[in-house]
Order: C-alpha cells, then sequence, then structure tokens
C-alpha cells in the first residue's frame, strides 16, 4: 500500500509532463509545416525528384533535378525531354494549355525514340508532387485512354497550390523501362 502511495504521485507528474511535451512538440510540428508549405524558402535548387510510381520503374534511374525540364507557364507545343535512361523521347501538355491551381486538369503524353521514330509503349504512369513540401497530388492521376501506339490522355492532374510541381513519366515499351521528370511552375 506505501509503494502505491508512492508511486501515483510520481505517476501523475510524469502524465503532465508528457503531456506539455506532447503539446510542444504537435505546435512545433504545425509550425514547421506551415513553414514548409508557404512560399518562403522556395527555390529551384530544391530537391525535385520524386518517389518511383511503377513497379516496373525501380530498374530505371531517376532524372536529377538540374537535367529536368523547367517550365514556367506551359505553353502549347509542352514540356518535352529524354527520358533518364536516354530510352524515349517524351512530351507532356496540359490539354487546357495551361497548368493552374483547383481545376482538374487532363494531360496529354506522347512517347517515341530519341531520335523522334515512333514506338510501341505496353504501360505508361504518370504521377506527381511536390517533393520539397513532401507531398503528393490530392488525386491519382490514371491513363484514361490510348490516342495511339504511343499516345495517352492523363485524367485527374489537379495543381493544390502553387509552386514547382515535379510531374514523373514512367514508360516501359519496345526498347525498355525508363522514366522523364519534368519541373512545373503552377502560378497563383
Amino acid at each position: 500500500m506505501r509503494a502505491l502511495q508512492l508511486f501515483l504521485p510520481i505517476a501523475a507528474r510524469a502524465l503532465v509532463c508528457t503531456r506539455r511535451i506532447i503539446r510542444a512538440g504537435l505546435t512545433l510540428m504545425a509550425v514547421a509545416t506551415l513553414l514548409a508549405c508557404g512560399d518562403g524558402g522556395r527555390s529551384r535548387e530544391a530537391d525535385r525528384s520524386a518517389a518511383p510510381t511503377a513497379d516496373a520503374a525501380a530498374e530505371a534511374s531517376i532524372a536529377p533535378a538540374s537535367e529536368a525540364p523547367v517550365a514556367g507557364a506551359i505553353e502549347e507545343q509542352g514540356l518535352e525531354a529524354v527520358s533518364a535512361g536516354g530510352r524515349y523521347r517524351i512530351g507532356i501538355r496540359p490539354e487546357l494549355g495551361a497548368a493552374s491551381i483547383g481545376v482538374l486538369h487532363a494531360w496529354r503524353v506522347d512517347v517515341s525514340l530519341p531520335d523522334g521514330r515512333a514506338t510501341e509503349v505496353r504501360e505508361l504512369r504518370f504521377d506527381g508532387g511536390m517533393p520539397q513540401h513532401g507531398h503528393g497530388f490530392e488525386t491519382a492521376p490514371r491513363v484514361t485512354a490510348r490516342l495511339g501506339p504511343a499516345a495517352f490522355r492523363v485524367d485527374g492532374v489537379r495543381f493544390s497550390m502553387a509552386g514547382d510541381w515535379t510531374i514523373r513519366v514512367d514508360v516501359a515499351g519496345a526498347v525498355g523501362v525508363d522514366s522523364a521528370s519534368f519541373v512545373v511552375d503552377v502560378g497563383p
């Protein structure tokens, strides 16, 4: 009985201290999240590599951030890049002609060989996010139509905030598996 009388006040103090520590930790996490998702500190030199989205993409290397094409307002022609492993030329563009916040977009993706010749694509995946903020799209972009042997329509792309977004396209086709990353600056 005496041991219990000694233990209860100690346990009560420990519980109070634990609650204070948890509150302080949650407050710090909230402040850090607000700072990370605000415009402050955002730079083009920030990490722009996205996590792989296709199982087959494990074989492919990721394009270094410094080599990823960067676009402000995407023009009619969209963005184009040779994939990280040099197997494909991949072009992407929003069907609306501009990337804007809060709008559900459809994108067109065209794939060819690096020299421009046609190729066959078995599988294409489209994903992205803001690696510098640690989040992806709120939606789940997916291929909804095959427009040709190597042309696709992707629906379900929504940019939730302004800033640099990395779009990653994974391709499995006639000459192997490869990927390309594009950085899109989405304005307010």
